[in-house]
């Protein structure tokens, strides 16, 4: 589709998140994972729609944080590129790329994530992601945690006191569509109105619905959109 969301406003939803978020606080959302279909065959890859929204990175197995101290920041922990896997599953942005193309503050790599989330936690005292989505994101912040008590009395530092649902305040920005939301979303429909008008003409006794499918499909594609709404 031509009409995108530009990357200011990607960041400009980060900032406003991170203005809702109490002081010393962090706010964790993890993109979504491949599900492997058989072997070595996936399912399409469909993105988490929160993470989708406050970064317009659309690879899998990243996780965005947002920390609201002394210095409020976004992390972006995402997979690094890889040459050889990239072969078979295609480019990756990689960590080292992340920052200028995603407008994030800093990236690193997701493989030091379960390191380097205690450390992160050290002084925060609220910590909040989308509860009951994400069993292993849960289950990180859990251990992260964990250890932060383990070494509270040589750190001097304790662990968060608070674990809260981020839904709630992502649902309510996610509710007031911006200019280019709109925008995307008439695009969208008028696409999906032309293919709508392209079956009806095309349907006639004696087609099957796979032949009616491929002519839905195709007038999506050739106007730009890769699948359907």
């Amino acid at each position: 589709m031509k009409d995108v969301i530009p990357q200011d406003e990607f960041n400009q939803r980060r900032q406003q998140l991170l203005q809702l978020l109490p002081t010393n606080s962090l706010a964790l959302v993890a993109a979504s994972s491949e599900v492997t279909r058989s072997n070595d065959t996936e399912f399409p890859f469909r993105q988490n729609s929160d993470f989708f929204y406050l970064t317009g990175f659309n690879e899998p197995d990243a996780v965005l944080l947002l920390i609201n101290d002394s210095n409020p920041r976004s992390v972006l922990f995402c997979q690094d590129k890889d040459p050889k896997h990239e072969v078979w599953h295609g480019l990756r942005l990689g960590y080292e790329n992340a920052v200028e193309a995603l407008a994030v503050d800093s990236a690193e790599d997701l493989d030091t994530l379960p390191e380097r989330l205690p450390e992160l936690l050290q002084g925060i005292e609220s910590v909040f992601y989308p509860m009951g989505e994400d069993s292993i994101l849960a289950e990180l912040v859990s251990e992260a945690r964990d250890e932060v008590s383990v070494k509270a009395r040589r750190s001097g530092k304790l662990a968060p006191q608070s674990l809260s649902d981020l839904r709630p305040d992502l649902d309510a920005m996610r509710l007031i569509k911006s200019a280019a939301e709109i925008a995307v979303m008439k695009e969208a429909a008028r696409i999906s109105s032309g293919a709508f008008r392209r079956i009806m003409r095309f349907v006639e006794d004696g087609k099957h619905e796979y032949q009616v499918a491929a002519e839905l499909h195709h007038e999506f594609a050739m106007n730009g959109a890769l699948h359907p709404a």
